[in-house]
């Protein structure tokens, strides 16, 4: 999966029943895996376990360009508000 992410903007927090796993490309941004946050940027790898909830937010200036590759043939997503994406 291919994202480009403006300034200012990201994915709200949800999870996967399988991994996933973020390549930046360009740009930083902060992500919150567990409750834990950290700063990343191009040429970074993010390793989310499944079931993790997670989100991410672009924290520059230019937009943040990454892959997101799941362990799965589709992306399952599910939202904290109960929301579900197949």
């Amino acid at each position: 999966m291919v994202a480009e992410v403006a300034p200012g903007s990201g994915a709200r927090r949800h999870r996967h029943p399988h991994a996933e796993v973020f390549v930046l490309h360009n740009g930083q941004g902060r992500f919150e895996v567990e409750g834990a946050y950290f700063e990343a940027e191009a040429g970074d790898m993010v390793i989310i376990p499944p079931n993790a909830w997670h989100s991410l937010a672009n924290t520059g200036t230019g937009m943040l360009s990454q892959v997101a590759f799941h362990q799965n043939a589709r992306a399952v997503t599910l939202f904290e508000d109960g929301a579900r994406r197949d």
